[in-house]
């Protein structure tokens, strides 16, 4: 029996040896993956982490005549590997973030609070990305652990972080930063699946989720995504004996989506005006090779969509619209007396429109192979 304020040695030796073990697998992956890193080149724009730089230099969320600055323009085309924030004048004229920088402002304030602790550099975000991996380990050692033993729960994990595929995708900094939300809600919602929950705990989780969710929204707008199915999950898993247990599941829904909303509000907020925008991947998604990847679908005689490209997605839309495929004459015109923002919004959702209306069963086939494709991992097979 250990007395009271002794220290247990084996608990603090086990735990040393995990932080050891944590480290090194961390330093191995710096080297393994960021051995010639000069920033998240060809993942994000040359100018998407301008508001992050603002920040780690002090100026708060703002952005900047980036070529009135030169070092800061060489070193957001990746010229160079790190800025010094006392580059920038004190008396140099700020403007508030547009409003992508402002549905984006989550990882930007992640980014720019790292850099303002340990400098602005691109390694800076390489540090994110660890942590972001780490993160993502951990959530799914938790899922295993809900069906496995530790030792191969371990294996596991280990099995994961070392996957090539993670590693190939963890320099992309853009898409791997939602990787840890993903994985946490997937453990948040095993938990309820595997064991029967109580109401305080089944309440926590939803709230949990929502958390997650909301906050994941300023790194990816992919997390709205996952709202429905985390409460269908809520719906149908297991609840330990209670009463009034029609109710509790309303309830825990309710929860979930006002926690989302609160956490994301002001990504939601930014996003409003130009919630169209994610029409644009569904167009992307609507090219030859998005249908072949499938792997359900017969090539047709035809094509909606040649190359999967934006500038081609994009002309593609504004030329249905300026041929009057999509829209009418008097409807273009009121569309291109909007502003820039509103402008796209109508003239996509015109295109969308019209796709759907023209093939209508080819929208009811693509969403039947996607969720098959998503739910079985199914491969290129001429079964329909």
């Amino acid at each position: 029996m250990v007395a009271a304020g002794s220290i247990n040695w084996k608990r603090l030796i086990r735990g040393a040896a995990l932080i050891f073990f944590i480290g090194i697998q961390g330093w191995m992956i710096y080297h393994r993956v960021f051995p010639t890193w000069q920033g998240p080149i060809g993942t994000l724009g040359k100018e998407s982490l301008l508001p992050a730089v603002l920040i780690g230099a002090g100026r708060g969320f703002a952005v900047i005549d980036i070529d009135s600055v030169p070092e800061l323009r060489a070193f957001m085309n990746y010229e160079t590997t790190s800025f010094d924030a006392g580059a920038i004048p004190d008396d140099a004229e700020l403007e508030y973030p547009n409003l992508v920088y402002q549905w984006h402002r989550y990882v930007l304030y992640t980014v720019g609070y790292t850099w303002r602790i340990f400098g602005i550099s691109w390694n800076g975000v390489a540090g994110i990305l660890l942590v972001m991996l780490l993160t993502s380990a951990m959530a799914v050692y938790g899922i295993s652990r809900l069906a496995l033993p530790v030792p191969l729960s371990i294996f596991v994990t280990l099995a994961f972080v070392w996957n090539n595929a993670i590693l190939s995708v963890m320099p992309l900094f853009r898409d791997f930063s939602k990787a840890p939300f993903i994985l946490i809600t997937i453990y948040l919602l095993a938990r309820p699946v595997c064991r029967p929950q109580e109401v305080r705990r089944y309440l926590t989780t939803a709230v949990l989720i929502g958390f997650v969710l909301g906050v994941g929204m300023g790194f990816r707008r992919d997390m709205a995504a996952l709202v429905p199915l985390a409460i269908l999950v809520l719906f149908s898993c297991r609840l330990q004996p209670v009463r009034c247990a029609c109710l509790l599941r309303p309830a825990a829904a309710v929860l979930l989506a006002l926690t989302f909303a609160l956490c994301s509000l002001p990504i939601l907020v930014a996003f409003h005006p130009m919630r169209w925008t994610n029409a644009h991947d569904l167009t992307m998604g609507f090219s030859s090779r998005c249908e072949e990847e499938l792997g359900t679908l017969m090539p047709a005689s035809y094509e909606r969509n040649h190359t999967y490209h934006d500038t081609y997605a994009s002309w593609q839309v504004q030329a249905t619209a300026n041929h009057h495929i999509s829209m009418g004459g008097n409807a273009l015109e009121q569309a291109r007396a909007l502003s820039t923002a509103a402008q796209i919004n109508e003239i996509t959702k015109a295109y969308i429109r019209t796709v759907v209306r023209l093939f209508p069963a080819d929208m009811l086939t693509r969403a039947f192979a996607a969720t098959l494709r998503c739910t079985v991992g199914v491969r290129a097979s001429s079964v329909p």
